[in-house]
This record gives structure tokens, sequence and C-alpha cells, in this order.
């Protein structure tokens, strides 16, 4: 089995989107239940919407170049806008692109989410919740879209799904999210495996049964 390959596919929590899944949880909780269940059936949509978009961005720009940030920023606010109205949304934009340019440095997602709930609760017309609440809701996203990714993509590589299900968890919680991710950013961008991304394989293999 080629580790490397099932470890190197990260890059998807771009694709989803855990901002939009994150914060539509949240909005969602405003209201009665009949607003309730309307609120879900938008964020599905834009989530959904969102999704396919950034497929195409994906496919036309180098992950984390300038053109590929500008368009995924677009992506974004077009889709926090089916769920609220932003007293400025070229700040937010400017914001926005500041938040991808950092995460695409130093692969942080923590300080990421944070820094998203600080832009939607200081810019949203309406109601979005608390900045903590918008933050666990990001990183949820984030951590269900990767893990969904990996173990389909571990899987689809020649390993078991047991394996694949364990070997993520033991990733995640020895070495955590941010610094996966800033390994899989660096080696994407040079096609060389640092000694941390060949201990996090190592790690993984020795943990977790085949």
């Amino acid at each position: 089995m080629n580790v490397a390959k099932w470890l190197g596919l990260f890059l998807g929590f771009f694709v989803i989107g855990g901002i939009v899944s994150g914060a539509v949880a949240w909005l969602s909780n405003r209201g009665v239940e009949e607003e309730q269940h309307q609120l879900f059936d938008v964020a599905e949509q834009a989530y959904r919407s969102r999704g396919e978009a950034q497929a195409v961005i994906d496919t036309t720009y180098q992950m984390c170049s300038s053109s590929w940030i500008d368009a995924t920023v677009e992506n974004d606010v077009r889709a926090w806008e089916t769920l609220t109205s932003f007293k400025d949304a070229n700040a937010v934009r400017n914001e926005v692109r500041n938040h991808y340019e950092k995460v695409c440095l130093d692969g942080d997602i923590e300080a990421y989410c944070e820094a998203v709930g600080k832009t939607m609760v200081k810019w949203a017309v309406d109601d979005v919740g608390a900045e903590a609440d918008i933050e666990r809701g990001c990183l949820s996203g984030f951590r269900m879209a990767m893990e969904s990714t990996f173990v389909s993509e571990c899987v689809s590589a020649g390993a078991t799904e047991g394996f694949c299900s364990c070997a993520f968890k033991h990733i995640e919680s020895t070495y955590g999210l941010s610094s996966v991710v800033h390994e899989e950013l660096s080696y994407a961008a040079t096609g060389e495996e640092s000694a941390l991304f060949n201990e996090m394989i190592d790690s993984a293999v020795s943990a977790c049964p085949p």
C-alpha cells in the first residue's frame, strides 16, 4: 500500500468549505422551529452550491495561488450572502483573503476558524451567534470533511476501512489537524516529504492494525 498516497489528501478541507457549514449550523439555531427548517434548507443549498463552484476553482487555479485565493473568497462570500447580509462586503472580502493567505502559509486551522468567527460577527447584519460557536462549527466542518476524504482515499489505495479510520484518528490526536495541514501544504508545494510527514505515516502504520 502506498501510504504517502492516502496521507496526501488533506487539501480537501478547502474544497469542502468548513466555514460555510460551521457558520450555517449556528445560524440555524436562531428562531422558531419552522424558521430553523427553512434556514437548514437554505444552508444545505448554499453548502452544495459552494462546493460545486469550488471544485471548478480548484481545477482552474493552483491551490493557494493569488488567483485561487481571490476566486475562493468570492465563492465564500456569495455562499454567506444567501444566509446573511454584510455591513461592508468588501471589508469581509479583504479580511477573508487575509485569513486564506495566512492558513496557506502556516496551515493553522484553529487560528483560521477563530478569525472567521470574528469576521462573521463583526460584519454580519443578522445575529449569527457567538464567535466561539462559529469557530467550533468551522473546525467541526473541516474535521468531518477531512476524515471522510481521508478514509475514502485510503480505502481506494487498498487499505481496510478500519485501518483508515484508525489512522486518521491517530494522526489527528497525536499531531493535530493544523500540523497535518501544514505538512500537506508543504508537500503539495515542494513534492518533498519532510521528516515529520514521514513520522506521521510511520506512526499511523505502527499504531493501527491493517
